[in-house]
C-alpha cells in the first residue's frame, strides 16, 4: 500500500525535540489528543479489521511507504517484529510499538515527546488499521505545523526568562517562574515561610511594570517586620464571610495531647521489653502464661503453628478488651494508641502483663484530667479571640470568617478581591491579639502602596501549586 501525505513536512528547520520543557510537553500532548480524537471519530463504527492487538498488524504496516517521513523497524532477540520508528530529517517523530501499557490501557502510538513510559491509542470503537493509516498519513504536516508553535512557545519563554532576569538583576532575593499555564507566575522567596507570587505579564506593554525590584523589596520588608505570619490569597469557594466556625475545645485538646500519650506509652513499653529478662519466651510459652486480669488466646496457621497470642484485659467494661499482640519478633499495643515494637523474645514481657491492667486504669486517668485541664484553656482562648475578633477597628466593617479548629484561623478581606489570612497556634493566641490590629494597618497601607496584583503563599501551598518552579526555588536557580 503507498500512503499519500496530505502536505508536505515543510522546508523550515524542526526544533530540537529533546529535554522539551513541560510547557512544551504539554502543548504537543493537547495536540495529539486532539488529532487522535479526530481520527477516532472517523473510522469509528465501521467494520474493524482483525485484532485489537498492534503486534497483530505491525507486519502489514511495516510495508507502507510513508511520503515525508523515513521508516526504521526494530525486531527482537526473536526476530519478531517489535516497533517501526519514524523520522523527519533524520530525527526521529513516531513509533509504533508492539506493547505499550498506560493506565492499564494499550497505548501502541509513541510521539517523540511522550518520554520513556508514555503513549497513546485510538478509540475502542475505531478500527485500528485505517486509524493508524490516516495517523501516518497526516502526521508529517502537523508535526511541521505544531513544531513552529512550539518554537514559538520556547521563544516566548527565553525572551520572558531573559526579560525577568535583567528586570531583577538587582533583587537580592532568589526567584523563579513556572511556565506551566500559558501565562508565567513569577516566584519570589520573601521570608522564611512566604513567597510572593505574580503572574506574568502584568499589562499588555510591560511584563513586570515600573520598577519591580522596589516594589517586591517593599512586600519582603512588610513580610519581615509583620508581628504575624500571614499569607495573601484569592477568595476560597468555601468562604462563609461573617461566619464563625469552631470545634469542641474538649476534641482540640485530646488532639494536642495525643502525641505526648502516644510517647509516655511507648516509653513504658520498651521499658519492659528492653529489661534483661534472662531466657528466650516462646510463644508456646506467652501462651501459657497465667496473669491475674489477663487471659491468652493464640491464633494459629494450618500446621497448627501459633501465629501470635493476643492478651485480653478481662472484665474491661462491657466486654474483654485485646491489649497486646505479641508475634514472632514483635510486640504490639493494641489499646487506642496502636503501636508496635521489636522483641527478640527476651525482656520482661510477663512483668509487662502483670502491670498492664494497673497502667492502662492510671494512663486513661491522667489523660482524661489533662484532656479537661487543656480544654478549659482552648475554651477561655476561643472565647477571648472571638471577642478581639469583633472589637479590632482594623476588622470592623470589612468581611471576615473566622476558624477556631487545631489552630486559630482568620481571614479578613481586603482591597483588590484579596484576603488576607492569619494561621497561628492557640499557644500563639495573646500575641495574636494584640498585634492584629497594627498587622492588618500594615498590610493595608502596603496594598494602597503597591498596585500590583500579587499574592503571598506559604511554602506548602506554593510547593503544591508550583512543585517544579518551587524545587528551583528552594535550590536558589
Amino acid at each position: 500500500m503507498t500512503m499519500h501525505a496530505r502536505s508536505g513536512r515543510g522546508d523550515g528547520e524542526f526544533p530540537p525535540v529533546e529535554q522539551l520543557p513541560p510547557p512544551v510537553r504539554a502543548y504537543w500532548r493537547r495536540h495529539t489528543q486532539s488529532l487522535l480524537a479526530d481520527i477516532s471519530s472517523m473510522v469509528s463504527g465501521s467494520e474493524c479489521s482483525g485484532p485489537r492487538d498492534l503486534a497483530f498488524h505491525l507486519p502489514t504496516i511495516a510495508t507502507w511507504d510513508c511520503p515525508g517521513m523515513e521508516r526504521h523497524i526494530v525486531r527482537n532477540a526473536d526476530g519478531e517484529l517489535a516497533e517501526i520508528r519514524y523520522s523527519i530529517a533524520s530525527r526521529e517523530v513516531l513509533r509504533l510499538v508492539a506493547s505499550m501499557w498506560e493506565g492499564g490501557r494499550f497505548s501502541p502510538i509513541r510521539p517523540f515527546f511522550a518520554g520513556p513510559y508514555g503513549g497513546f491509542h485510538l478509540a475502542p470503537t475505531a478500527d485500528l488499521t485505517v486509524g493508524i493509516y490516516l495517523l501516518l498519513d497526516m502526521w508529517p504536516a502537523f508535526y511541521a505545523q505544531h513544531a513552529a508553535g512550539a518554537a514559538a512557545m520556547m521563544e516566548r519563554r527565553m525572551r520572558i526568562d531573559a526579560a525577568v532576569a535583567d528586570a531583577l538583576a538587582d533583587l537580592p532575593l532568589p526567584h523563579s517562574l513556572d511556565h506551566r499555564g500559558e501565562r508565567p507566575y513569577l516566584l519570589v522567596r520573601l521570608g522564611l515561610d512566604a513567597v510572593l507570587e505574580l503572574q506574568l505579564p502584568l499589562a499588555k506593554d510591560s511584563l513586570l511594570g515600573h520598577n519591580p525590584g522596589g516594589w517586591i523589596s517593599r512586600v519582603a520588608a512588610a513580610c519581615r517586620e509583620s508581628r504575624l505570619p500571614f499569607t495573601l490569597r484569592g477568595k476560597s469557594p468555601g468562604t462563609a464571610w461573617g461566619k464563625t466556625q469552631e470545634h469542641a475545645p474538649e476534641l482540640l485538646a485530646r488532639e494536642q495531647l495525643r502525641h505526648g500519650y502516644r510517647e509516655q506509652w511507648k516509653g513504658l513499653i520498651r521499658g519492659f521489653l528492653e529489661r534483661d529478662g534472662g531466657a528466650v519466651h516462646s510463644l508456646e510459652e506467652v501462651l501459657g502464661w497465667r496473669v491475674p486480669g489477663m487471659r491468652m488466646e493464640a491464633l494459629r496457621d494450618a500446621a497448627g503453628r501459633i501465629v501470635w497470642v493476643d492478651a485480653y484485659l478481662c472484665d474491661w467494661g462491657a466486654s474483654d478488651w485485646t491489649a497486646l499482640r505479641v508475634g514472632e519478633g514483635s510486640v504490639r499495643l493494641r489499646l487506642d494508641v496502636q503501636q508496635s515494637f521489636d522483641w527478640d523474645g527476651r525482656g520482661d514481657l510477663r512483668g509487662l502483663m502483670v502491670a498492664l491492667p494497673s497502667l492502662v486504669a492510671r494512663m486513661q486517668r491522667e489523660y482524661a484530667h489533662g484532656v479537661s485541664r487543656e480544654g478549659k484553656v482552648i475554651r477561655l482562648v476561643q472565647a477571648s479571640v472571638r471577642e478581639v475578633v469583633r472589637q479590632v477597628p482594623e476588622v470592623v466593617g470589612r468581611p471576615y470568617m473566622l476558624r477556631l479548629f487545631e489552630r486559630v484561623h482568620l481571614q479578613v478581606g481586603m482591597r483588590g478581591r484579596r484576603v488576607l489570612h492569619f494561621n497561628v497556634r492557640y499557644d500563639d493566641c495573646p500575641d495574636f491579639m494584640v498585634h492584629l490590629g497594627g498587622a492588618i494597618r500594615q498590610l493595608d497601607c502596603l496594598l494602597e502602596e503597591v498596585r500590583a496584583p500579587f499574592w503571598v503563599l506559604g511554602d506548602a501551598e506554593c510547593r503544591r501549586r508550583h512543585p517544579s518552579a518551587y524545587a528551583k526555588l528552594r535550590r536558589g536557580e
